[in-house]
């Protein structure tokens, strides 16, 4: 059995669990919990989905990635820098980009499409600043320098959650494909030289390994900080840990840069390159 079908066996048989957690009441009350839930559902729909998923054009499911990992890391440091307050963080985020999202969709009908009916006042600019003020309040309240941004960058956030290097990693693995990046458009190119063809389906078997890999580690990653802190119930422990496993048993986690895509043949990469903890041990040799 291959890992994709090992990892829909796994997520199949948390089907039940998912189904009880999803369950949430209306309201103002508990807004922290509710939004680590949802969060760790839209992990597990997305990983269900791609375990299964074999359609060509998977390359577009791939930024889906970087929104899952900044969810972990906001939710943790969340919980770890403002845990008293942390409803009132979640609210006035919410609230914050509420009116964010509706001026700029104002300023953009208003220039391209005019005359349709928005959610839209005249003092939608102050409120979103008397949320952001507020938001900004209760972390200079705790010693953190007020700047511009109503939280810490993500990248700060990752680093104070010691995940620096988790987010910088799945950051450029994703941001190739939200931003403008010659490389994996080029890349695209593929054919009997010197003829090529451009389609993203050229490295479909690539894109599908490397989106279901790691949506497989940022949820078994957010389960686990979840139960550490009592927001998931620990019967989830034994499906946790299989995901685990299977994770390990990949001796070839997927890369961004890979040897095949630089033309860099096995002989080559063993005789001119080097892993992490070899080149650390030839350091520590010396």
């Amino acid at each position: 059995m291959e890992f994709y079908e090992c990892l829909a066996d796994i997520l199949n048989n948390m089907n039940g669990l998912m189904v009880i957690l999803s369950k949430s009441s209306v309201g103002e009350q508990d807004l922290f919990n509710k939004t680590a839930k949802a969060a760790l559902v839209k992990s597990y729909e997305f990983n269900c989905t791609l375990s299964k998923y074999t359609d060509v054009n998977i390359y577009l499911m791939v930024s889906s990635l970087r929104g899952m990992c900044e969810d972990y890391i906001a939710l943790r440091y969340i919980f770890d820098e403002h845990s008293q307050d942390k409803d009132r963080v979640i609210d006035l985020m919410m609230n914050t980009d509420i009116y964010r999202s509706s001026i700029a969709q104002w300023k953009f009908f208003e220039k391209y499409h005019a005359n349709q009916i928005l959610y839209y006042e005249a003092d939608f600019p102050k409120k979103e600043e008397e949320y952001k003020s507020q938001l900004q309040n209760i972390v200079h309240s705790q010693g953190k320098k007020r700047g511009k941004q109503s939280l810490p960058s993500v990248q700060f956030m990752a680093d104070k959650s010691g995940l620096s290097e988790l987010y910088d990693y799945i950051y450029h693995a994703t941001s190739i494909f939200v931003h403008f990046n010659p490389h994996v458009l080029l890349r695209m190119g593929w054919g009997d030289l010197p003829e090529i063809t451009f389609s993203t389906r050229h490295f479909n078997a690539y894109y599908r390994h490397f989106a279901c890999f790691y949506g497989a580690y940022l949820f078994k990653e957010l389960c686990a900080w979840m139960i550490s802190i009592g927001l998931l119930d620990k019967a989830v422990e034994t499906s946790l840990q299989k995901i685990v496993d299977l994770l390990g048993k990949e001796t070839r986690w997927p890369e961004i840069v890979t040897f095949e895509e630089m033309n860099i043949g096995g002989l080559s990469k063993l005789v001119l390159y080097d892993s992490p903890n070899s080149s650390k041990q030839v350091i520590d040799d010396h």
